[in-house]
């Protein structure tokens, strides 16, 4: 444990196919850590969206009732964010809206356990851990953040394990 908030799950090779919606973010360059006020309500609408209309129609289709939130890096101020699950396999039911994503890879998972506005100081604990043990982050494959359908982000004990894409 790093901190009362994070643990460590390790090292582990990842291989998901993931079904979703996606919407591209612009980062603000002065603060890329923080999601500006428009960013989190199209955030918070993609959410809406994907679990009202989309999750009841794909449920049959799930490894498990986790939800997924990916945060793929398109260019240096361009964010790709997904709301998504993962899917027993390809063929699994795909329709508009929803895309096809598979992850693959090595990846250094953690949990965050806490209020999710508390999550970045957990993920700073996480880098910071991957620089000391001298491991390489990935910047060009997304990272995940895996939650139970009923995450609550005021909770103040909701789980969130995430996994961080490392160079093997």
């Amino acid at each position: 444990m790093l901190n009362n908030d994070l643990q460590i799950i390790g090292y582990k090779t990842l291989n998901k196919t993931l079904i979703g919606c996606s919407i591209d973010l612009t980062i603000d360059k002065n603060h890329p850590d923080l999601l500006s006020t428009q960013n989190r309500h199209d955030i918070y609408m993609l959410w809406q969206s994907f679990m009202t209309a989309q999750y009841p129609k794909i449920a049959p289709y799930l490894i498990d009732e986790n939800i997924i939130s990916i945060n793929e890096y398109i260019t240096a101020s361009v964010i790709r964010k997904w709301a998504a699950v993962e899917i027993v396999n390809k063929s699994a039911y795909l329709s508009e809206p929803l895309n096809l994503l598979e992850i693959q890879g090595d990846y250094y998972g953690f949990i965050h356990t806490g209020l999710a506005k508390q999550f970045n100081q957990s993920f700073s604990a996480a880098i910071n851990y991957l620089v000391h043990k001298n491991i390489t982050i990935d910047k060009y494959r997304p990272r995940l953040d895996i939650m139970h359908k009923s995450y609550s982000p005021d909770n103040s004990l909701a789980e969130e394990a995430f996994w961080i894409p490392i160079q093997s």
